[in-house]
């Protein structure tokens, strides 16, 4: 039906390096799952960017419009990629995913008054002392 494969390149950024989907199976919504699954490994991996690198010819435009469409962006060769004119490299950008943690706080003077803070993480650590 279909693959996806992730390579890690370093604790930044990780590379799609192979995403198809069988002529059988296409226009069914599967490269949008096997993206999300990947998207979902890169976030595990706490990478910043997700790379590829895909044709520049007539036959890749279906990739390029769809790595579009999911907010891809082109971008300059990376790793041991040298700029061709047979290749198109493009990057999304990885939203760091914050956890945001209330602290209540009563008054001592006031019991009935509480103070509300939020405070954002980009990684939640919970230990006990």
């Amino acid at each position: 039906m279909g693959c996806v494969a992730l390579k890690h390149w370093n604790d930044n950024y990780g590379e799609i390096k192979s995403m198809k989907v069988s002529p059988a199976h296409s226009r069914k919504g599967l490269g949008k799952k096997l993206l999300q699954h990947v998207l979902n490994e890169a976030t595990k991996r706490r990478y910043q960017q997700l790379k590829l690198e895909t044709g520049s010819m007539t036959y890749f435009e279906p990739a390029r419009k769809f790595y579009k469409q999911s907010g891809f962006t082109e971008c300059e060769p990376f790793g041991d990629y040298v700029k061709d004119p047979n290749n198109v490299f493009m990057s999304l950008e990885l939203k760091k995913r914050l956890f945001s943690v209330f602290i209540f706080i009563r008054c001592s003077r006031e019991p009935n008054l509480i103070a509300i803070r939020k405070f954002y993480f980009d990684k939640l650590s919970l230990s006990a002392h």
